[in-house]
């Protein structure tokens, strides 16, 4: 097994990799601050799942304890013509990706969720911001699994050792029903 280490001061997102063989790309930052002006910054890592899997359709959450919003980023696998549908106003609604490797980012408001529609492959992500920001917690940066992806067994892991631990569930149709192993139930 070999690594390969790219460092950069600028910003790496967009950059092909392709591979004559089967390999994992990880991306991340070793001191970022969410967005560039808030202070605490956090090591932020997280592998970048193969173009092949990325999707179409998104659903986005603002994240629970947060009061600060988040940052998303959408980006393109190859031209795209983007549009984002939320219950509260965003910065942006619709937006094009003229080429792969280009992208495109907003503000997710607090108490708010999304929508995002594309023509062509996308990766999203989302990233919390630092601590200065709403004074909770450090950065982080997640990537959303396409609605494409979905399906209706997970088993959630988190730790005991935290005073809160929270888990953002979002359904995909109408009719759609969530049952938690605590008998906690959520209709769509």
């Amino acid at each position: 097994m070999e690594t390969y280490q790219i460092e950069s001061v600028n910003d790496l997102t967009g950059t092909r990799i392709t591979s004559s063989k089967p390999l994992s790309v990880f991306s991340g930052s070793d001191c970022a601050n969410v967005p560039q002006d808030i202070n605490y910054c956090d090591h932020l890592v997280e592998q970048v799942p193969p173009t092949v899997t990325w999707g179409s359709k998104f659903l986005v959450a603002s994240l629970e304890g947060r009061y600060s919003g988040e940052r998303i980023r959408v980006l393109s696998a190859r031209a795209a013509s983007v549009t984002v549908n939320c219950n509260t106003n965003v910065s942006v609604s619709e937006f094009q990706l003229q080429s792969g490797g280009r992208f495109r980012e907003f503000e997710l408001l607090i108490e708010s969720f999304c929508c995002i529609e594309s023509t062509s492959p996308v990766l999203v992500a989302q990233y919390a911001y630092g601590g200065e920001s709403d004074g909770i917690g450090d950065p982080f940066m997640m990537i959303i699994p396409p609605i494409e992806q979905f399906t209706n067994n997970y088993l959630v892991e988190s730790f005991a050792n935290f005073s809160s631990n929270y888990v953002t569930i979002c359904l995909n149709g109408f009719g759609a029903k969530f049952t938690g192993t605590d008998g906690f139930t959520c209709n769509d």
